[in-house]
């Protein structure tokens, strides 16, 4: 399926460069490269204290997230692959470097969200997977939450993570369905705390959230349950990822774009179509004025030579015999003199008085 994609960037890319379309070039551009660098952007959402961080920690085996956060100071953070460990603080197009052991020097109301680059087995098996770990939907404060909504649209598959406590799916996770609607196939759930209840009532939360999940979606969803005591967390985890359908996340991710390309090619080749169907007509407009106007002008100096033949004919030659027979009659003494000289001597003398 991604092929498909890019082949048809790729064809894209060529008509907006051959008909020098600059902006959907430049959008073209950017698309490939925003495909080229396609990851899964896997979010980890639900309630304040559901037990997010903490998974997380057991996927890595690592205690690296603080677990129970105020809710005033929790922030996105997002975990990747790298060699080298360091801590990004974004700030808009701003990145500010910390060391790992500075974490909780971070100012984090300054900035947008953390990046984590660790060093760690899960991470480089997932290295096309960004984990984020989200701050809780009902923390009870307003410029907390809006924080939160900013960043949830840049997610594009998630991890519901439900307390067992709860019993159910909250209505703020209920809510939070129904803005990924489109990434709905996408999503999966993991029942955590389950050391806190006896497993006959952890698999009645467990269907009970299963058809709770299969109402909002519409469909049954993956679902895993999970404590902080489960050695086999990082696997049910790494599980869940695997089983998400990357094709279908990546063509959710660019349709719209591609397609929004596709139709801005469309548009302008219908322009330009146009401009070039007016251009020639006026072309053949011109160059019937210039036929017309030579036919014009041949005809006018037709008629003007047919005008100096006729008026030499009538004028010229009827002014120039009677000048001729004038000049005769004064010499007749003269031409009958020469007459009797002979033929050629009649025709000199005819000739010098004309």
């Amino acid at each position: 399926m991604e092929h498909i994609y890019y082949d048809y960037s790729n064809t894209l890319e060529e008509i907006s460069d051959k008909y020098e379309l600059k902006t959907l070039s430049e959008r073209t551009q950017c698309l490939k490269d925003n495909m080229n660098g396609f990851k899964l952007r896997l979010l980890f959402v639900g309630a304040f204290s559901a037990g997010k961080s903490a998974l997380i920690n057991a996927a890595l085996e690592r205690e690296l997230l603080t677990e129970n956060q105020r809710p005033e100071t929790a922030i996105a953070s997002e975990l990747i692959y790298d060699s080298r460990e360091y801590i990004e603080a974004v700030k808009d197009s701003e990145r500010t470097h910390y060391s790992i052991e500075q974490v909780d020097e971070i100012d984090v109301e300054k900035y947008d969200y953390l990046i984590w680059h660790i060093d760690n087995d899960f991470l480089k098996r997932n290295k096309d997977c960004i984990i984020v770990d989200m701050p809780g939907f009902n923390s009870g404060i307003k410029n907390h939450n809006n924080a939160i909504l900013k960043y949830v649209g840049s997610g594009n598959s998630y991890i519901l993570v439900i307390d067992c406590e709860d019993g159910a799916v909250k209505k703020s996770i209920s809510d939070f369905i129904n803005e990924i609607k489109n990434y709905d196939n996408n999503a999966a759930v993991v029942i955590t705390k389950t050391d806190l209840k006896m497993p006959d009532d952890v698999e009645k939360v467990k269907n009970n959230v299963a058809l709770s999940a299969a109402n909002l979606f519409g469909k049954n969803v993956d679902i895993a349950d999970t404590n902080k005591f489960d050695e086999q967390a990082p696997q049910k985890i790494e599980q869940l990822i695997t089983r998400i359908d990357k094709v279908s996340v990546f063509s959710q991710e660019y349709y719209s774009e591609v397609y929004s390309i596709a139709v801005g090619c469309l548009d302008a080749l219908e322009l330009y179509r146009k401009s070039i169907d007016l251009n020639l007509e006026d072309y053949d407009r011109e160059i019937e004025a210039h036929y017309k106007a030579g036919r014009e002008l041949s005809e006018k100096l037709e008629r003007e030579r047919k005008k100096l033949e006729n008026r030499f004919q009538n004028d010229v030659a009827e002014s120039v015999l009677c000048d001729v027979q004038n000049a005769l009659y004064n010499k007749t003494e003269t031409l009958a003199a020469a007459l009797r000289g002979g033929e050629k001597n009649f025709a000199v003398t005819v000739n010098n008085i004309l």
